[in-house]
């Protein structure tokens, strides 16, 4: 599994290497950054995860970026002239400035590849493929309910930007939200929709509906959307289907804000220090419960 993305420090260098979580720390070589910062808390997530599997942990690249576009620019540099070497299975792509002729080559990158990755892409990195028209060639986009508005208008290269239709659609529009995106070639095969209700999509077919534990006060809590991706990363990574991948990450972020009791003033470490402690007790269930259960 390999994960890149930026990180909201200034002059933070190119980093390569394997990735540990740590009493709230993300320890990659040498350096040591707080794990519930940018990208840092995706990684944190996937790490808590392929620790308690004890399989290999992520490799990853980070780079300092405080919206310049200039760690940004370098991770995309990085990857178009490295992934064809590195040809990952799993490939996740988080906070980069979204600059579509950039990801086209790094897309192209990723086909040059032994095989193509399951290329997994949140933020800013999902408004760049969708942008690019590259959504399809991804495996998983990860999508808020306002995001998901964008992968459905046809013709928005930015959530910014999206047309009044879709501005006033509601939630109860999700169903209608995922069959544009699909109708318009703007998705991937695979969905997560993140919101007060989860809902895991393959092919425009809702598969999965989570909502409990209702935990609202993960809503307002910054990263707790980064660790759902970073958590389907992970999960895929070690060998679940990607509809189980989504189903397992949902149901362990909820249950981890349960635990921790999470409050909107809480911070994501508090979230991503819960999961080694529910793992043990709920992975197997969860990796064998039927999704009609949740629905």
């Amino acid at each position: 599994m390999f994960i890149a993305g930026t990180v909201p420090i200034r002059d933070f260098p190119v980093t390569w290497g394997e990735a540990l979580y740590e009493n709230g720390n993300l320890i990659i070589g040498d350096k040591r950054i707080p794990g519930g910062m940018g990208t840092a808390s995706m990684i944190s997530a996937a790490a808590a995860v392929t620790s308690f599997l004890g399989i290999n942990p992520p490799r990853v690249l980070i780079a300092g970026d405080i919206g310049n576009a200039s760690g940004s620019r370098k991770i995309y540099q990085e990857l178009i002239t490295g992934l064809q070497q590195i040809s990952p299975n799993i490939l996740a792509l988080h906070y980069l400035q979204p600059i579509v002729s950039v990801m086209k080559r790094v897309i192209g990158a990723a086909e040059k590849c032994s095989a193509l990755p399951a290329i997994i892409a949140d933020a800013g990195s999902m408004y760049a493929v969708k942008a690019a028209g590259m959504a399809r060639k991804c495996c998983y986009l990860t999508p808020d309910f306002a995001e998901l508005k964008f992968l459905a208008d046809p013709d928005a290269m930015h959530p910014a930007y999206i047309c009044n239709y879709f501005i006033r659609t509601g939630t109860s529009d999700v169903e209608e939200l995922v069959n544009s995106a699909y109708r318009h070639g703007n998705s991937s095969p695979y969905i997560f929709v993140k919101g007060t209700t989860d809902y895991i999509v393959h092919e425009g077919a809702i598969v999965a509906r989570v909502n409990e534990p209702d935990i609202p006060a993960l809503e307002p809590v910054g990263g707790t959307g980064d660790t759902i991706t970073g958590l389907i990363s992970a999960f895929i990574y070690a060998g679940n289907a990607p509809e189980r991948a989504g189903y397992i990450a949902a149901r362990l972020n909820r249950m981890a804000g349960k635990y921790a009791r999470i409050q909107p003033d809480s911070r994501v470490h508090h979230l991503i220090s819960e999961f080694d402690k529910i793992l043990p007790d709920y992975y197997s269930s969860w990796a064998t419960a039927d999704f009609s259960e949740s629905a």
